[in-house]
């Protein structure tokens, strides 16, 4: 903050009180300044040296009080007016110290500093586009300003522009090879884009560079963590933590590790510890609870869950601030259910919709909107809401306030209230799905009468365009020609049920192996829930990968074969001690022996195809 300043060169002693500053004995400086003044009562550097030691110090109030005396004896001093700024911005007076930081561009426009500090405010505000403007501002000034660099890097990282990022990153490293948090930033967008080989050798760099910065070994492990190189992984966490013992985001990766390795209990001790140290750490509450849920300790589990709408990245789409918060014991007389998660979530936990006591209270639910005609066949207890949103869009909507609510509750939360236990979680797990009135197949004729027909859904993408989602969903997924020795057995029929364009992959299967996969293309499988539903009821057994699918097939009471991949990728609600699904009494799993093998998988399924139905 006054490392700048120009000073008189016979001004020794104002020299040594700068040097004082520079060593960050602050101490000695209060005392010098007071004699100092005493001298030089109209120096404004002193004062300003005041202003920077209470603010080193975190005495913002104090340094406002000596900067506004710098420039009061110096009204045209911008250096004082942007350190103005930058002490009432850590106090959260963000209109002030913007006024204070355009005061300083406005009396210096070559001066960098205020440039950059309005676009840290920016940035702060989520407006990454203004504050890229003024970061380039800052830059131009002064082409060599490194922090402008990262901070602009980040902010295009947030914008999704990920080249223009990886620019700014490598743009440092050019200037600067011992920019350490260049290197760390690279390789968390490096982890975003799916590179982990690249970000791996750009993190190890950086670890060269500065080995104690410990966010090096979080990003590490992330790398290793995706890429499934869980011996690299728990390795770099552990010599992370031996840099930072009490480090809670290497606890909770840690903790991570162990969740993948369905080692649950391992995994909640780590949550734990990292808990203990940062109690507000949200994401870690959502781990722990998803490890005693999976653990069956549903006491304390859905206690933990029903914290998750504090992370950072869960919506709480249609809460509603005036509205209390549905209990049993209440005597609400119309509540409100919202939305949550994905359509698979939703459908899982619409089971409790039926456990609902509608003869006391009234309740309303706006399910997603691909859902609502199916719910609306299915829940004719529930007044289901039209939605007012696009498909999968969560955002509250001014119509609900005209209903006169008096409680609330998102559906995930219904399980609190229902599933407090391992007996009620069974007494939940039957058939909860009827379809009143499935519509006419165009597909009838496609199929022998005295065939089975087996419904298939074998992939599940993303459609959002992050592309680590992306990725994460690929190891769910499987092929057709994975699926060849089941697809092959003679008297039974394939509907497809997979959403998507399939023919490509359909039409080759037939011709490497004749055997046709029956498209319904009078349905959308994807936004069409209730013809879903319907070429599912026609179905004897349904063998799905871990999507929607999986969730209607064993909601609407259809044996169902579930495929799942070792380590990431399962739900915690897909945990199973053996092939027996704790949530849905009709679900059989099967999990793979190792990542990307679906050899053995298949094997099992096709025995006990077999023994079941042949």
């Amino acid at each position: 903050m006054i490392n700048n300043m120009k000073l008189d060169k016979n001004e020794i002693s104002v020299d040594d009180l700068v040097n004082k500053f520079n060593s960050s004995k602050f101490d000695e400086v209060l005392n010098l300044s007071n004699l100092l003044l005493k001298k030089k009562p109209d120096s404004y550097i002193i004062y300003n040296i005041l202003g920077a030691t209470y603010s080193s110090l975190q005495d913002f109030k104090k340094s406002i009080t000596y900067y506004k005396k710098a420039i009061k004896i110096n009204p045209s001093y911008s250096h004082g007016y942007n350190n103005l700024g930058v002490s009432y911005q850590h106090i959260n007076e963000i209109d002030s110290a913007m006024k204070s930081y355009q005061k300083s561009a406005e009396l210096n426009p070559k001066y960098p500093g205020p440039y950059y500090n309005m676009a840290n405010v920016f940035y702060s505000e989520k407006k990454p586009e203004k504050a890229i403007e003024y970061y380039k501002k800052t830059i131009n000034l002064s082409p060599k300003f490194l922090d402008a660099y990262n901070n602009m890097g980040n902010a295009f990282l947030s914008l999704k522009r990920y080249d223009e990022s990886i620019s700014c990153f490598n743009k440092i490293l050019k200037i600067d090879e011992d920019y350490y948090k260049a290197y760390n930033n690279l390789g968390q967008v490096l982890n975003l884009l799916g590179k982990y080989e690249e970000a791996e050798k750009i993190l190890l760099k950086g670890v060269d560079v500065c080995p104690k910065f410990v966010e090096f070994y979080v990003t590490l492990g992330h790398s290793y963590i995706s890429n499934f190189n869980l011996f690299k992984c728990i390795k770099i966490y552990k010599k992370g933590l031996k840099k930072d013992n009490k480090n809670p985001v290497i606890l909770n990766n840690i903790g991570h590790y162990f969740t993948i390795r369905k080692k649950y209990k391992i995994g909640e001790k780590y949550f734990k510890k990292a808990r203990a140290i940062k109690t507000d750490y949200h994401d870690v509450i959502r781990n722990l609870s998803i490890c005693q849920l999976a653990t069956r300790n549903f006491k304390e589990g859905w206690k933990n869950y029903d914290l998750r709408f504090n992370c950072p990245d869960v919506l709480v789409p249609q809460y509603l601030p005036k509205c209390k918060m549905y209990n049993l014991e209440d005597n609400f007389k119309r509540v409100y259910i919202w939305t949550e998660q994905g359509v698979g979530d939703e459908i899982f936990f619409s089971r409790f919709l039926n456990n609902l006591n509608t003869k006391k209270t009234e309740f309303f639910f706006r399910p997603q909107k691909k859902l609502i005609p199916l719910f609306r066949n299915c829940f004719t207890n529930i007044n289901i809401l039209d939605s007012k949103v696009d498909p999968g869009g969560f955002s509250a909507k001014n119509d609900l306030n005209d209903y006169n609510f008096d409680g609330q509750i998102a559906i995930g939360s219904l399980a609190k209230l229902f599933a407090e236990n391992e007996i009620k979680v069974r007494e939940n797990s039957k058939k909860f799905l009827f379809l009143k009135n499935p519509i006419k197949l165009a597909i009838e004729d496609k199929i022998p009468k005295d065939n089975l027909v087996c419904g298939i859904s074998w992939f599940t993408k993303s459609l959002s365009a992050k592309p680590t989602l992306n990725m994460y969903k690929s190891f769910l997924s499987t092929t057709l020609n994975d699926l060849k020795k089941v697809l092959k057995i003679n008297n039974i029929s394939f509907i497809d049920l997979q959403y998507g364009d399939t023919s490509n992959e359909r039409n080759k299967f037939f011709e490497d192996n004749g055997v046709e996969i029956i498209k319904d293309e009078n349905i959308d499988n994807f936004n069409d829930f209730v013809g879903l539903s319907s070429l599912i009821e026609k179905c004897d057994f349904v063998i799905s990968v871990s999507n929607s699918v999986a969730h209607l097939s064993s909601a609407l009471g259809k044996k169902t074969y579930l495929m799942l991949p070792e380590g990431r990728g399962k739900m915690w609600y897909w945990n199973a001690d053996n092939t027996n699904s704790l949530w849905y009494k009709n679900m059989k799993i099967f999990i793979q022996k190792k990542q990307g093998d679906w050899t053995s998988v298949v094997e099992k399924i096709y025995k006990d195809i077999k023994i079941s139905y042949l």
